[in-house]
């Protein structure tokens, strides 16, 4: 799992929610200008384009959750295009949420037609990929900052970690040194009393 909230939100987009929302928006768009042609609707049309314009409000829901979080992170650093890709989609779904509902749902017979039906759908769709692109770009760009940031902290820690092992060298060099010497030491103070030893009076 991504710890980085930011991104992994992002992810979720572009995995699964925005690909959902396109999905059931081609399908919508597709089925309702069949219906609005026909000039009304059978058992069968009404449940599948009630249940698709269901679908299409769910995950649009959790887009603008998830793109809430990921704006709210970024702050005043949030990606423009991001934004300004959010915003126009969101304009485009709610424009063909509305028009699903009020001309072609709720009336007794279909108010709009089909290409006009078709057109508003691919307007959403063309603006929901514009989307897609924004957030494939931000995360992108979010995984070159946090591998930068990465690498940053590695060349930290190795700089460190060889800094103390040259210390460490240092160290152990000076101690051997002073033992070297110490062990010298006493070696010619050992020397120099078994030489007085054998050199001195033969006590009787």
């Amino acid at each position: 799992m991504d710890l980085n909230l930011d991104t992994y939100m992002l992810m979720q987009l572009t995995v699964y929610d925005i690909p959902a929302v396109q999905e059931y928006l081609g399908q919508l768009r597709g089925r309702g200008a069949g219906v609005a042609t026909a000039g009304s609707f059978n058992p069968q049309s009404f449940i599948s384009v009630s249940t698709l314009f269901d679908s299409i409000s769910q995950y649009w829901n959790k887009v603008e959750d998830h793109y809430d979080s990921v704006i709210t992170l970024g702050g005043a650093n949030a990606n423009r295009e991001l934004v300004s890709g959010f915003n126009n989609a969101k304009q485009a779904v709610d424009r063909f949420k509305e028009v699903s509902k009020n001309q072609l749902i709720d009336p007794d017979s279909p108010t709009i037609s089909g290409s006009d039906y078709f057109k508003s759908g691919t307007d959403a769709i063309v603006n929901v990929a514009k989307l897609y692109q924004a957030s494939v770009n931000a995360y992108n760009d979010h995984l070159l900052i946090y591998r930068a940031e990465i690498n940053n902290h590695l060349i930290f820690v190795m700089s460190v970690f060889f800094i103390l092992v040259a210390f460490g060298i240092y160290l152990f060099m000076a101690l051997k040194q002073s033992l070297d010497k110490n062990v010298h030491t006493t070696q010619d103070m050992a020397a120099s009393l078994e030489k007085g030893m054998l050199n001195g009076p033969i006590s009787k």
